[in-house]
């Protein structure tokens, strides 16, 4: 663990980086706060939250807590929401739809947010428990992008966790916005075309006698 020193940076603008150690209690109460970035595609000038998440492990009203405070500032956002990361929901597996943690029902309550379900369902911790701990959530409009997603490194022989990897599989999603640029496209071309409708109105206009 690090604590950030300010006034006695090396130099103006950056910040240094000293090792601390935190007692049982600060391990225990410690909360990783989410990490949001606001994303703007060049291409069709889009833009979107993207968060990253890791709930609470042992305290299961935290955490319930937490997904609740997501959905909420879910409610609130105008742009589209993507939302990865370690919930600790606990989908059961084969089939988690009536065994999981309340976080998850907290997290999709009035469909605020959705699963990007993969096909097939694995474990994705090298944990005892046989469930789905890490998820990617979709809310607002990119709800109504094409989107799928898929646990990686199937294969049992990828855990147990060492130097060299983590000790949960990277779960892959895939958002598609190929319509939504076309429809920029086609609203370009049309906005063009009224542009040149306007310009040749004005010369006609301007040859009219005073």
């Amino acid at each position: 663990m690090y604590a950030v020193l300010g006034d006695d940076s090396p130099s103006a603008g950056q910040a240094r980086l000293a090792p601390c150690s935190p007692t049982q209690n600060e391990w225990e109460d410690r909360v990783r706060s989410p990490l949001v970035v606001r994303f703007r595609m060049s291409a069709t000038g889009q833009e979107f939250w993207f968060m990253v998440n890791h709930l609470y492990r042992s305290r299961a009203g935290k955490r319930h807590e937490q997904a609740d405070g997501l959905n909420e500032w879910a409610r609130k956002q105008s742009l589209p929401v993507i939302a990865v990361g370690d919930y600790n929901f606990d989908w059961s597996l084969p089939d988690g739809s009536s065994d999981h943690d309340e976080g998850f029902d907290l997290m999709v309550s009035d469909q605020v947010f959705a699963w990007v379900q993969p096909e097939e369902l694995i474990k994705t911790q090298c944990s005892g428990h046989n469930s789905v701990l890490d998820f990617v959530f979709s809310a607002g409009a990119a709800q109504t992008w094409q989107a799928s997603s898929e646990i990686l490194f199937r294969d049992p022989d990828y855990c147990p966790d060492d130097h060299i990897q983590s000790d949960h599989r990277p779960v892959r999603a895939t958002f598609s916005l190929a319509e939504m640029a076309s429809s920029r496209a086609l609203l370009l071309q049309r906005i063009a075309a009224i542009e040149e409708g306007l310009h040749q109105l004005k010369q006609a206009v301007e040859q009219l006698p005073p």
